[in-house]
C-alpha cells in the first residue's frame, strides 16, 4: 500500500505490515528470509534423533531453527537432521474432552495464554500448530 511518501509491505514469512519511507526502500538481488533448504522447507516435520521431532520454524542461510515438541527452539545445520517426515493427512488426535482434531483444524489453549492455532502436524501424543500471531 502506498500513502503520500510511505509504502506499507506485508512480509511473506510471519504476514506482518511493515511501514517505511518510499526512499528508504532499495531492490535486493537476494532475499532475507529463506523458505527452503535444501530438501527442508519452513513448516516441515522433522526427525532430530530417534525420540525427537520437531518442526521447523524459521530458515536461515545455511542453518535451520526447530521448534521441538517439548516446546524448545535449536539451531541446526541441515546435516544434524535424521530425516524430514512425511505430512500424515489423516492423522488424527482427540482433544481434552476426546473429541476428534485434523489438521487444518484450529484449536485453541485451554491453560496458560489461550493461544489459538491451525494444526500443521500430528505426531503420536503432540500436536504443532501454526498462528500468524507474533506472541
Amino acid at each position: 500500500k502506498i500513502s503520500e511518501d510511505r509504502v506499507t509491505l506485508l512480509t511473506d514469512q510471519t504476514n506482518t505490515e511493515v511501514t517505511v519511507f518510499s526512499k528508504d526502500l532499495r531492490e535486493a538481488s537476494d532475499i532475507g528470509g529463506q523458505g527452503s533448504l535444501g530438501q527442508f522447507s519452513l513448516h516441515d516435520l522433522v526427525q532430530l534423533d530417534p525420540t525427537t521431532v520437531g518442526c521447523i520454524v524459521k530458515i536461515d542461510r545455511e542453518s535451520l531453527v526447530v521448534l521441538d515438541q517439548y516446546g524448545d527452539t535449536r539451531q541446526l545445520m541441515p546435516s544434524q537432521i535424521s530425516n524430514k517426515l512425511p505430512k500424515r493427512k489423516q492423522a488424527v488426535a482427540a482433544d481434552r474432552e476426546g473429541s476428534e482434531i485434523r489438521l487444518d483444524d484450529v484449536v485453541k489453549e485451554f491453560t496458560g495464554q489461550h493461544r489459538q492455532g491451525k494444526i500443521i502436524h500430528i505426531h503420536r501424543s503432540y500436536v504443532f500448530l501454526h498462528t500468524n500471531d507474533s506472541n
